[in-house]
């Protein structure tokens, strides 16, 4: 890689770049695994095992074996919590000037991925509640991921925000889901210390060691689903001068009796109140219904920061007119964006061959979930990260990695060809011309 290497501007020198950002994670032998890997899951549309992409890539470029591969997923000694925190300063970084001191979004949920199989670590049977085949139940892993998401432009229409994934655990039953995303937030809420932080979740979430995590930082509000009988209560009464504490609760609160308006086809209410989620501190609850007559299904949400329930207008994915009228308002919008880590979901289990793990140890698993998501964070930060790509910042991950597929592919044949003439008397008018052919090719 002679020529393409020493050019700036090729794609093989720009992922180089960025790989260098996590170089001192690994040991010499495993950094250059861990590069050609990076470079052999943006080269091919879809990924059929790890067998598949050293056969087909890894093989031709490294002086190993196939075991030394598995070895690198199962058994190399590096961090996979230094990754993720190196992850968050890389997207920090890409922050405009200006928008520096607008807040960011940390998303937690988790994922099912059904194997077929039991030798899997974490395979178990899970409950699957948009499965439609006949059981409730899927085989597989799940595993918990936290994103983040952040301020990546300003228009008239608002702010745009892109999220991206930091990290996925594999969840095995040794620790609930809390604990585990517990731990991811806790992982990187240092680097946040400078920032105002809010964190979306359902209603799954909103309990226990998630909840105290909240209360462990300064910085971090929570806006989440709750559970619709959770118990709220009004205000406590000022205090009437009287010996005794004030209580800490006024009465017991009925979502059903609260003040709603119409919003397109639901209807809204918000409330300052108090909850045993957070005992002496002051929330605002939202609940939207479709019908306030049946009052059926109502949903529920709440907002530790109600100071900040009125934001300026985020831009969001396009949606129905209809949703959009029914979640238009206050601590809505910002909810909204933890809509975001179930699309990134929905394409790495769909366009990145999330699934295709075919290693059975939870370090061989979670390297190749996180190697996978390491790279889509890549294709997704690109047009914000070098100016060059930025004319590809409407295009999907998938559409981007396709595009630098292309790329790739146009340099290893070109580096190959050039290293047959290395010796001949046109070298130097060859390595000219190639390297004028990269920089008019990333100009176009």
């Amino acid at each position: 890689m002679n020529i393409i290497s020493n050019n700036q501007n090729s794609i093989y020198s720009i992922i180089k770049k960025f790989a260098n950002y996590y170089r001192d994670l690994f040991t010499k032998k495993s950094f250059k695994m861990f590069f050609w890997i990076i470079i052999s899951i943006i080269s091919f549309d879809k990924i059929h095992s790890l067998r598949f992409i050293w056969n087909n890539f890894i093989s031709k470029h490294m002086n190993s074996s196939l075991n030394s591969l598995y070895y690198f997923f199962s058994y190399s000694k590096w961090s996979l919590e230094s990754m993720m925190k190196r992850t968050v300063n890389l997207t920090l970084n890409i922050i405009p000037e200006e928008l520096k001191s607008k807040k960011v979004f940390l998303i937690i949920d988790d994922t099912l991925q059904e194997k077929f199989g039991n030798k899997f670590a974490g395979h178990n049977s899970f409950f699957d509640h948009v499965r439609r085949n006949n059981s409730s139940y899927l085989k597989g892993n799940t595993f918990v991921c936290l994103a983040i998401s952040i301020p990546v432009s300003q228009s008239e229409d608002g702010i745009e925000y892109k999220t991206i994934p930091i990290g996925f655990r594999l969840y095995k039953k040794d620790k609930s889901k809390l604990t585990i995303a517990k731990e991811l937030i806790d992982n990187i809420m240092r680097l946040l210390n400078n920032k105002n932080v809010t964190l979306l979740c359902d209603s799954w979430y909103t309990k226990g060691d998630v909840l105290d995590c909240v209360k462990d930082h300064d910085n971090l509000e929570l806006i989440g689903a709750v559970r619709h009988d959770t118990a709220i209560f009004e205000l406590p009464p000022p205090p009437n001068g009287k010996r005794g504490r004030n209580p800490i609760y006024g009465k017991k609160l009925n979502i059903t009796e609260l003040d709603y308006e119409k919003n397109g086809d639901y209807y809204l209410a918000t409330k300052l109140v108090r909850t045993r989620l957070f005992r002496d501190k002051t929330i605002e609850i939202m609940v939207t219904v479709k019908d306030i007559d049946d009052f059926k299904n109502p949903r529920v949400f709440i907002n530790t920061n109600p100071k900040e329930c009125e934001l300026e207008k985020l831009s969001k994915p396009k949606v129905s007119k209809k949703d959009e009228d029914s979640f238009a308002t206050g601590s809505f919008t910002d909810y909204e964006i933890r809509w975001s880590i179930e699309v990134i979901f929905y394409e790495l289990k769909t366009f990145w061959s999330f699934g295709n793990y075919m290693v059975r140890t939870e370090q061989g698993i979670e390297t190749y979930i996180n190697l996978l998501g390491l790279v889509y964070t890549f294709a997704k930060i690109l047009p914000f990260w070098v100016e060059e790509f930025d004319e590809l910042n409407s295009l999907s991950p998938q559409e981007i990695k396709s595009q630098l597929a292309l790329y790739i592919r146009e340099e290893l044949i070109l580096d190959s060809f050039v290293s047959k003439l290395e010796s001949t008397k046109i070298y130097s008018v060859l390595k000219n011309s190639l390297n004028y052919f990269i920089d008019k090719r990333n100009a176009a």
